[in-house]
């Protein structure tokens, strides 16, 4: 009447309603967007799938670049993935009859990014997940720097940063994977003031969040650092590097020097070993060089015999050191033996093991009970009697019951969850050099870090099923859906 309902119908608003009722009758019938999305043929989309997620993760776990410099056609290097690609291709029957939609390869480098931050978190679920169960961890830490960037490795161990930042990523990263309420026993970190410092270090910062968590000098460090300024301060060791390192650069810094050096290994049937240049810092590398001129002393009396230097003079007299020379050595090391005999006393023992008992059970809690202890004892007593005696403290906590001893589990538990040293953190810089190579060169950090969890924990890597990865990858796959509407490729 009166027109009023031809002007409701040119009405924007009931021009919108329509096509909201038209959108949602389609729905109805034919399904959501994502519904639609998915091709008739789903399973072969699945099994084209499987074969894109192992190839990720084998070049993942093998630590491989994954891209090329030029993808095109008509490439003759298009990088390791579209290889793989292309090798599984010729030898597997399903990728040569299937043909996927051209916007959904799923090969772009985004889609390769997504499906190796999905594997990276699948590694670090079932860490997190084995952290959860045993209820009790420890962490480890070291930083170093990769080119222009500083790199922070962050170890757990189950049964240039400042302070302030090193401290609030690891609670962070704490945060992020749920770990925030679970028993942190201990951390470990090197002697750096940064990391160890008593008041401003990592240490420091870590503890007032974690109080139960004592910090362990690592012990690696500790034992480095012992072995290079004893050699600092003995004269015969000094001597003896310094000859060493004046060896080195004689057949290293000249090619023809060196030449002779391999060519004297070869007529003396030697393997063939490089000489290894000294460190200030790393005690590693001293003994590599030492062995190294062990390994090859007469290929350098055969080449340096030629050229009639002093340097094989001194050599040969070095070899055979005077009883005085060694004398010195030999009156620290009965000092030190006599030192450790006076230290295995019942007194020493009972007092270390009233600190120790001391500092574990206010850390966590933990109060022992004396029948609790006694029944352990006659129980490990009977073990023994019967042929299986417990070899070390771990077959001890094994052998427990947490049902029947609680409370000594939970605090044999705690010195077995303490690292000694960070050298496992010193393994994940190790795997940096071959991880950013010449050939990932233009890699993102967020990319470096998945990559380097996939490298690294390959072990884990390679016991993950392609289905986990898979579904994953799927779900972020819709979520990036419906937020962009855009189908990644």
């Amino acid at each position: 009447r009166n027109g009023h309902f031809t002007t409701h119908d040119m009405a924007q608003s009931h021009k919108d309603s329509v096509v909201a009722w038209k959108g949602y009758q389609a729905t109805s019938q034919q399904g959501d967007v994502v519904q639609m999305m998915m091709p008739s043929n789903a399973h072969e989309r699945t099994d084209y799938l499987k074969r894109i997620v192992a190839v990720t993760s084998m070049l993942g776990a093998q630590g491989l670049p994954f891209r090329g410099n030029d993808e095109s056609v008509e490439s003759t290097n298009r990088g390791n993935f579209l290889a793989c690609m292309g090798l599984l291709m010729k030898f597997d029957p399903f990728p040569q009859n299937h043909n996927p939609p051209s916007n959904a390869t799923y090969t772009s480098l985004v889609s390769e990014n997504e499906m190796i931050e999905c594997y990276a978190q699948e590694v670090t679920s079932v860490i997190v997940s084995e952290i959860t169960r045993s209820k009790m961890y420890s962490i480890m830490v070291d930083e170093g720097r990769d080119g222009r960037s500083e790199q922070l490795a962050v170890c757990v161990q189950l049964m240039s940063f400042d302070a302030h930042s090193i401290a609030d990523k690891l609670q962070q990263q704490l945060q992020i994977n749920g770990l925030v309420d679970v028993k942190h026993v201990a951390q470990t970190y090197y002697g750096a003031a940064v990391m160890s410092g008593p008041t401003g270090g990592v240490q420091a910062r870590f503890r007032r969040l974690h109080p139960e968590a004592i910090y362990i000098h690592c012990y690696a460090h500790e034992l480095n650092l012992v072995l290079c300024h004893t050699c600092r301060a003995v004269s015969e060791a000094v001597e003896l590097f310094h000859l060493l390192e004046c060896v080195y650069y004689f057949f290293t810094t000249s090619l023809v020097n060196h030449h002779k050096f391999k060519d004297a290994q070869s007529k003396l049937g030697l393997a063939a070993v490089e000489l290894v240049q000294l460190s200030n810092t790393g005690w590693a590398c001293q003994l590599q060089s030492i062995n190294g001129v062990l390994e090859t002393l007469p290929a350098i009396f055969e080449c340096r015999s030629v050229t009639g230097s002093p340097l094989a003079i001194v050599s040969k007299t070095a070899q055979t050191p005077s009883e005085g020379d060694v004398r010195p050595g030999k009156s620290s090391e009965d000092a030190m033996c006599d030192t450790l005999k006076g230290k295995r006393t019942d007194a020493f023992a009972t007092e270390m093991y009233e600190s120790t008992k001391a500092l574990f059970c206010w850390a966590h809690n933990s109060n022992l009970i004396t029948e609790e202890v006694l029944v352990a004892r006659n129980f490990l007593a009977c073990k023994a009697d019967a042929g299986y005696p417990p070899q070390d403290m771990l077959a001890v906590h094994n052998l427990l019951s947490t049902d029947m001893f609680p409370c000594l589990k939970e605090v044999l538990q705690g010195p077995l969850t303490v690292p000694v040293s960070s050298c496992s953190c010193e393994r994940s810089f190790n795997a940096l050099p071959r991880l950013h190579t010449l050939l990932h060169q233009t890699m993102g950090q967020r990319r470096l870090q998945n990559f380097a969890v996939m490298a690294i924990e390959n072990g884990i890597l390679s016991q993950l099923s392609h289905n986990k990865g898979m579904d994953r990858f799927t779900k972020l796959f819709i979520n990036l859906f419906k937020e962009t509407q855009q189908i990644p490729r």
